[in-house]
């Protein structure tokens, strides 16, 4: 099943293929004329990318020559080859501003944020823009990792809202449960009002660890490529999509059906200046509900997201590529 973004105008991949030399390239090899592309028949015809196969492209060939952009970000730059994206900061804020539209009706005025993320990370650089549209009163970066220094600054400060990693067995003392772990004086019960998980999948039993000191919990899910996609909402925890861009659910490279686990396809088609990702495989997989929510919110959304491996390195179609 295809989750549909703001828009049914492909006119996008027209655009992208005159603009951007990786697309010319691609779509060249193809055979495909995107100037026919009117619909979603013929954009699911368009080749999925893979993330391994992108991190050997010259990141500059994923966006129009003479691009100016206020933003960069890496990915995955533990593999030696880290995927490079940039943006226009108008590209990247309109992401966020979607997300702020869906958490401004629970009222973040006045709240005071701690964020326990790598600085210049683009979850720390969008979490902090966010709640600066959410009028925020304060938002402060952890000085540190150390759990039993961020509960100093939790008490002395009086934090109402936390975010960060839930789980990271890589780097023990740097996540959500590393520092309920660590609060024996249940300090993060006696201030903290709410927990916002980014950067992984959140297991129903660290969720449960979290509810069980008071905290409300919320995951966000997105990417450094392609910024925000979804979010949970208080009190209903599918992933509510916000994306301007284009999400499709895919099983055996046909949409999944309702109920379905898939893996989750995103495709940029809005940005003008920004790198552009058409039919990106993310390396995850969820379920698709249609619109509206359950909650009641006019949205679709995905359920279970959850982190899979990456698969083989080509294009969905075999095509090889030579950029």
């Amino acid at each position: 099943m295809r989750l549909p973004g703001p828009t049914e105008d492909f006119s996008g991949v027209r655009w992208i293929a005159e603009h951007i030399p990786f697309y010319r390239v691609i779509y060249g090899a193809e055979g495909i004329d995107p100037r026919i592309i009117a619909s979603y028949d013929g954009f699911s015809r368009l080749p999925i990318l893979r993330k391994g196969l992108l991190r050997s492209v010259n990141p500059d060939l994923l966006h129009p020559p003479g691009a100016i952009h206020d933003i960069t970000f890496e990915s995955s730059g533990t593999t030696g080859r880290p995927l490079v994206t940039k943006y226009t900061l108008e590209d990247y804020m309109r992401s966020i501003r979607r997300l702020a539209a869906l958490r401004g009706r629970e009222d973040f005025q006045g709240k005071k944020v701690l964020m326990l993320l790598r600085r210049g990370h683009s979850a720390e650089f969008g979490t902090r823009k966010g709640f600066e549209l959410l009028e925020a009163e304060r938002i402060d970066l952890a000085p540190s990792f150390k759990p039993e220094e961020v509960l100093r600054e939790i008490e002395e400060h009086r934090y109402n809202v936390l975010v960060g990693i839930p789980e990271n067995p890589k780097f023990p003392g740097t996540s959500l449960l590393d520092l309920l772990e660590a609060d024996k004086k249940g300090v993060v019960g006696s201030h903290v009002e709410l927990a916002i998980c980014v950067g992984g999948e959140l297991r129903e039993e660290a969720r449960a660890q979290m509810a069980a000191v008071g905290l409300d919990v919320i995951s966000s899910y997105g990417s450094t490529e392609t910024a925000g996609i979804a979010t949970e909402k208080r009190g209903c925890m599918r992933q509510h999509v916000y994306s301007d861009s284009l999400v499709e659910v895919l099983r055996d490279g046909k949409s999944a059906g309702l109920g379905e686990r898939g893996r989750v396809v995103v495709s940029t088609l809005a940005r003008r200046g920004s790198t552009t990702y058409v039919r990106l495989l993310t390396g995850d997989s969820a379920v698709y509900h249609p619109p509206p929510c359950r909650c009641g919110e006019g949205m679709a959304t995905l359920e279970g997201v959850r982190r899979e491996e990456e698969q083989d390195l080509y294009l969905e179609s075999g095509c090889r590529v030579m950029v």
